[in-house]
């Protein structure tokens, strides 16, 4: 015997019965062939079978779920809303992201605070600039070759402050034994381009100082370590640990302290 089972209606039709159904979207039939007293046991048992426990959440089974309607907030309300969550995820995320990049350098990155006037300091924005004017030049004559011979800006920085730091009258005769055999044995700049990783002079917020930021490889740490007891001995300060916030980040956090107060 063949059975057709709706699961809207819970009710088994006989298939020699077909003229009684009528399909429609509601009604989704399963065929299944079974013999003659299984199909009496569904019949008979259908009641029990299907029946709800009285813990079930999901109610009568034999409905169609039910449609919700979403009600939604007025355009500007919701706009209003996300602007602002948004404003606020993305203050936070920027003033972490500061956070980590001001570890990371703490961890990388070799800080001094020199005298803007100082020998060393004078001597690597020189470089620098040497090294920027002199590319413009070249490409402005369309030398692309020469310029790749020029190296990098910070390596011309890193030798002119090691040549300073080896001419100062604080710097012992050791020290600068040790400084001008690493100048002597770099015959060109792109040499240390594989072990000098940064060497940068900024602006600080006080107008008679410059940072100094280097990177160097583990080759060159005795060099390294040989510049530091110069330039501290010169008046440079070595900043240890994590920056503390910039003027941006300050500014940012009291922009987010107080928009989250208003929030409250």
């Amino acid at each position: 015997i063949t059975i057709i089972w709706n699961p809207y209606s819970i009710v088994w039709y006989n298939i020699s019965r077909c003229n009684d159904i009528i399909l429609s979207p509601s009604f989704c039939p399963i065929f299944c062939t079974i013999n003659t007293s299984d199909a009496y046991f569904l019949l008979q048992s259908q009641s029990s079978a299907m029946s709800i426990p009285g813990w079930s959440l999901t109610g009568d089974v034999s409905a169609p779920p039910p449609h919700r309607r979403r009600v939604d907030e007025p355009a500007g309300e919701v706009s209003a809303k996300l602007v602002q969550k948004m404003v606020v995820l993305l203050s936070k995320m920027v003033l972490k992201n500061s956070l980590e990049l001001r570890e990371l350098q703490s961890a990388a990155l070799c800080t001094f605070i020199l005298e803007r006037n100082s020998n060393e300091a004078v001597a690597g924005s020189n470089g620098t600039k040497a090294h920027n004017d002199r590319a413009k030049e070249l490409r402005e004559a369309s030398k692309q070759s020469e310029i790749e011979k020029l190296g990098e800006p910070h390596v011309h920085c890193w030798g002119n402050i090691i040549a300073a730091a080896a001419q100062s009258s604080r710097a012992s005769s050791e020290d600068k034994d040790a400084l001008n055999a690493h100048l002597g044995s770099v015959a060109g700049v792109k040499e240390l381009e594989d072990s000098v990783f940064v060497c940068k002079l900024k602006r600080t917020y006080k107008p008679d100082k410059v940072k100094l930021i280097v990177c160097v490889s583990n080759e060159l740490k005795p060099v390294m370590k040989v510049l530091t007891k110069v330039l501290r001995a010169s008046g440079g300060e070595l900043k240890r640990g994590v920056a503390p916030k910039s003027g941006a980040e300050r500014e940012l956090q009291s922009l987010l302290d107080g928009l989250l107060q208003d929030a409250a």
